[in-house]
């Protein structure tokens, strides 16, 4: 029989040969089937894999300066950038009813004022204290003041969060909560999000040298407002067919200066065949 230091051995191990607990794991570094034998997904995502969207904490991306560590974090959903607010960005409030089920060097208040935490044996005291003075009373502390949420603070946030859906929405809720002062800024996600969407405008009619001028604005208008404001890129539908994109149907883009009227011959049908719209003369009629 196993005894308990070499069963404790034993699953320290295999946690190990797992890479459970890995610094990576942290701050949405961390798979979403991760925990689960059901689904069999390969460790590292392969090369022609698609690159997930990852979001920026709306602190660092307000002040990239001052929230240094917030920054370079993979964190790839709305839920994993909620859990690093709650774990950075969100003051602890530890009752007086906790001293009996916490440490008193780990004990850890804060005043509501100017947001100042105090921590360690005899915090409750030093608060006290400090209340009796606090020189911000009157005007009390603003989360983007300070960088951090009181406990109720964080509970209205999540709940604004969950009225509403998708990403991009969640996101700016965030903002407006933090920032209320400051509009929202448009490339809420990080640079690799604006680089798909470039490609896919690159891929799209709208770069095509035959599209007209205004199908070519119209990409261009669509993709800022991805980028800027988060709205959805989508190519619409061409208005005129795939001939007038480039010619009129009963008169070619290259006429005659003398004539004024050249027509394109029936037996060019290839539009890409530019010598024979140039030279008409050349085709077999």
């Amino acid at each position: 029989m196993r005894s308990s230091h070499e069963h404790g051995q034993g699953n320290k191990k295999e946690r190990q040969q797992k890479g459970y607990g890995d610094k990576a794991d942290r701050d949405g570094t961390d798979s979403e089937d991760s925990g689960t034998d059901k689904v069999a997904v390969p460790r590292y995502p392969l090369p022609n894999s698609p690159k997930r969207q990852t979001l920026e904490c709306p602190f660092a991306k307000h002040d990239p300066a001052r929230y240094v560590s917030c920054q370079g974090l993979r964190i790839t959903s709305m839920s994993y950038l909620t859990q690093h607010i709650a774990r950075r960005h969100v003051l602890r409030d530890d009752s007086p009813e906790s001293l009996t089920t916490i440490a008193p060097e780990k004990l850890c208040v804060n005043c509501t004022w100017c947001r100042h935490e105090f921590r360690g044996q005899g915090a409750w005291e030093r608060l006290h204290n400090h209340t009796t003075g606090c020189q911000a009373s009157n005007r009390p502390a603003t989360i983007e003041q300070t960088g951090v949420l009181l406990p109720k603070e964080f509970e209205e946030l999540t709940s604004e969060v969950r009225s509403v859906s998708g990403t991009d929405a969640k996101w700016n809720v965030m903002w407006i909560k933090c920032f209320p002062a400051t509009p929202p800024p448009g490339n809420i996600v990080s640079q690799l999000k604006a680089q798909q969407i470039l490609q896919q405008l690159l891929s799209s009619s709208a770069a095509s040298p035959w599209s007209s001028t205004e199908i070519k604005q119209s990409g261009i208008e669509k993709a800022l407002g991805a980028i800027f404001f988060g709205l959805p890129f989508t190519e619409s539908e061409p208005q005129i067919n795939d001939v007038s994109t480039i010619f009129s149907t009963d008169q070619s883009t290259f006429d005659d200066l003398n004539d004024g009227s050249s027509t394109v011959p029936e037996s060019c049908d290839d539009l890409e065949d530019m010598d024979q719209w140039t030279h008409p003369q050349d085709c077999n009629l």
